[in-house]
């Protein structure tokens, strides 16, 4: 036999390369390096481990992996079937309640194994031994062997267990956690295990009954007893009438109240009673229950879920049998109905100068001393205020800013009109004017180019002469008119 283990965090490292089974001592000092670390990526580690199976020989290859599940996306799928492929099978150990059982349970499927899930540490020595039994064997182990007690039950109750028959193989399994292992095969895996899953239960019996396996078992002569306890366990147990429950649910807190009486209608003091609640999403809680007065215990559980409750009250010395009670959540809780806070309402009144108004006077509300005012809103008459003022300053701006194009366009021809005026001083200001009016004209009149008066910046001055002009032939025909 060949063992590796591959540890893998945010890296993969072998901390045991492949070496013998057998080879302890090197197993053990490898395993003393191993540290913990941070980060979760599954995929990389399963293909590196892929990898140095393909290329390590052996008649079975397994791959066991051990993981919370918690990782980085990765093609799972592809890289299971290329496992399958080279016909080596893929186990998976899910760790942890938070773990991503989902992923796991699809690895184990495809790649030919078991998935097994466990939040208790302690216990996933015993499944890998349980793995490699399997891997090496088969699920079938045809031994004989001698069965072993485990622990107490009333299947086994009156029965001789150190003296039971021999039995000649069986199926080999784990117990799962909460279940309760009564007979186990000769390697401490169990023969007979039990379990309460919410209100039933169960149990597994791992070899036959027939003549294949259980052939002693059928000539023994305690064998009716042991089926008929075993028939009885599993039947609904009879309620008694020596021990009341009540349950009830307020804002979300379940509260279990339990009577217990004797035969004589004494009460009966120091129970170790236990309740186990099943949820409405199917979980199951137990609570251990207070002695609060003589023969009355109580418990109290989480009931925020909105949906049917179902409390199992049982003694675990068996001395009572269990009694079953149910309770309905049907809305969720802020919606309950609930009594009027008195004290809150009047320490408000009291800070604030108020008073509390009773039933039939409530008109009262509407009487005041001050009086009375409103508000309302002004922002849309000040937003139109706002646009008038906007407009009338645009209008304004215009109008400066043509008076100063005005003012720079005559200020210059006036300046050369008196110039001129001033060189010919006996000219009479109108034909000074016309004389001005025409030289311009044929100035303009010799530059039509359209890309010279809108092409440049710079010759401005030449589109505002042509404005005066205008202006100035309207003045002219209005005067003349």
């Amino acid at each position: 036999y060949t063992v590796g283990l591959l540890a893998f965090d945010a890296d993969y490292e072998w901390t045991v390369p492949p070496v013998r089974a057998g080879d302890r001592e090197q197993i053990v000092r490898d395993l003393s390096r191993l540290a913990p670390g941070g980060g979760t990526k599954l995929y990389p580690a399963m293909k590196a481990a892929f990898e140095k199976l393909v290329t390590t020989p052996g008649a079975v290859k397994h791959m066991l992996v051990l993981s919370d599940g918690l990782t980085d996306d990765g093609e799972f799928e592809e890289l299971v079937e290329a496992i399958v492929s080279e016909k080596i099978t893929v186990s998976t150990i899910a760790v942890g309640s938070d773990s991503d059982r989902e992923l796991l349970q699809m690895i184990a499927e495809r790649g030919g194994g078991r998935s097994y899930y466990t939040d208790d540490i302690e216990r996933i020595p015993r499944i890998l031994a349980s793995e490699s039994i399997i891997v090496s064997r088969g699920l079938i182990v045809e031994e004989r062997f001698i069965p072993q007690p485990g622990d107490p039950s009333d299947i086994v109750d009156g029965i001789d267990v150190y003296g039971l028959p021999p039995l000649d193989g069986f199926v080999l399994t784990y117990t799962k956690q909460a279940a309760t292992q009564v007979l186990t095969t000769f390697n401490a895996n169990p023969l007979l295990a039990t379990r309460q899953y919410g209100l039933g239960r169960s149990a597994a019996f791992t070899s036959d009954l027939t003549g294949r396996w259980g052939g002693a078992w059928l000539d023994w002569e305690q064998f009716p007893r042991f089926s008929a306890q075993l028939v009885r366990w599993l039947q609904r147990p009879v309620e008694s009438s020596l021990m009341e429950a009540r349950v009830d649910v307020d804002r979300g807190v379940g509260e279990v109240n339990v009577d217990v009486v004797d035969v004589e209608g004494d009460f009966v003091n120091g129970l170790g009673l236990k309740a186990a609640v099943l949820s409405p999403d199917g979980t199951t809680s137990a609570v251990s229950m207070d002695q609060t007065a003589p023969g009355r215990y109580h418990a109290s559980f989480d009931a925020g879920q909105q949906g049917d409750y179902y409390v199992t009250v049982y003694d675990p010395l068996r001395r009572y049998p269990p009694v079953t009670r149910g309770v309905a959540v049907p809305y969720p809780v802020e919606y309950l109905p609930r009594p009027s806070d008195t004290g809150l309402i009047e320490s408000i009144a009291s800070a604030s100068g108020g008073r509390i108004l009773l039933p039939g006077g409530v008109e009262s509300v509407f009487v005041s001393d001050h009086p009375a005012s409103s508000y309302r809103d002004l922002w849309r008459g000040l937003l139109l205020f706002a646009l008038v003022l906007f407009v009338f300053d645009i209008a304004y701006r215009q109008i400066a800013f043509r008076g100063k194009r005005e003012e720079a366009v005559t200020r210059p021809l006036f300046r050369r009109l008196a110039d001129r005026l001033s060189r010919e001083g006996g000219m009479r200001y109108q034909e000074m004017t016309d004389q001005i009016e025409r030289s311009l004209r044929e100035e303009i009149r010799s530059k039509r180019d359209l890309g010279y008066w809108f092409g440049r910046d710079s010759e401005r001055s030449e589109i505002d002469k042509r404005l005066y002009l205008a202006r100035r032939g309207g003045a002219s025909r209005s005067n003349t008119s």
